[in-house]
């Protein structure tokens, strides 16, 4: 598939079908790691929403989109407040148990776990365990939460919760389903981080080298998540002063950032 949503230009007929594609060009573009122009199509698909008079809850996929990529980006008090709008708008429009809430719930406290608001994101998760833990069955959203709650104890250096946490996240992903998801690679290095945290490098590196590995499969190899993952892996060697290892890390975590960079104006 081309990654013609990177120079795509708006059309200048608005239509529900104009709509639906450029939110759909955003998703696709967010996925693959081009969150400026993921940012252009989700504002893009807004515009044309508010011209056919679309309602609020219909375009809070809009609103949830751009606080995804602003939190990519940086501009976090933008993100906050998007992630406000879309929660405002759950509340009043979803039952509590709803799977969508959580969902949100989730992105919210990542947003805080990124600005380090631990307590902010702590509370929210667990909200968001209560509304996972109303099904009787285990789901993929109920990894995010344990795994972003194992994050939250690890920057505590509590690490036996982590430690904990991040392992039943594990076994909430660690599926056929699962491992076709970011969270499976996600987990394994948030267990590789709690791992070198507590002296176990060796059991560090397996983890860090499965967790890249499956990322790389699910990305082709170029994501900005992967290059922070090669930066993970990067500290990992520089602790057991495996200079050249740490280096070709580096390297690549910084080649995948330049081409991203190159391709996503």
């Amino acid at each position: 598939m081309s990654d013609s949503f990177l120079n795509y230009s708006p059309a200048h007929t608005d239509s529900l079908a104009s709509w639906r594609m450029h939110l759909a060009l955003a998703r696709i573009a967010y996925d693959r790691g081009y969150f400026s122009a993921a940012l252009k199509n989700y504002t893009t698909a807004l515009h044309v929403g508010a011209r056919l008079q679309l309602d609020e809850w219909t375009q809070s996929s809009c609103f949830l989109g751009l606080a995804k990529c602003h939190v990519e980006l940086g501009n976090f008090d933008l993100a906050e407040s998007l992630y406000k709008r879309v929660l405002n708008l759950d509340f009043a429009n979803l039952s509590k148990n709803s799977f969508a809430l959580g969902d949100d719930l989730t992105d919210l406290a990542a947003l805080y776990l990124k600005t380090s608001h631990l307590s902010e994101a702590e509370g929210i998760l667990k909200e968001a365990i209560v509304i996972f833990g109303s099904s009787n069955t285990s789901c993929l959203g109920l990894a995010e939460v344990q795994k972003d709650l194992a994050e939250v104890y690890l920057h505590r250096h509590e690490l036996d919760k982590a430690d904990a946490t991040a392992g039943l996240a594990l076994s909430l992903c660690d599926s056929k389903a699962g491992r076709q998801k970011k969270i499976y690679a996600e987990t394994l290095m948030l267990l590789a981080q709690i791992a070198s945290a507590r002296g176990l490098l060796p059991q560090a590196e397996d983890l860090t080298e499965r967790a890249i590995a499956s990322f790389e499969m699910l990305t082709g190899g170029e994501h900005p998540e992967l290059a922070d993952f090669l930066d993970i892996a990067a500290s990992l060697w520089a602790a057991q002063n495996q200079e050249e290892k740490c280096t070709v890390c580096r390297n690549r975590a910084a080649a995948i950032r330049k081409v991203i960079r190159t391709r996503d104006r």
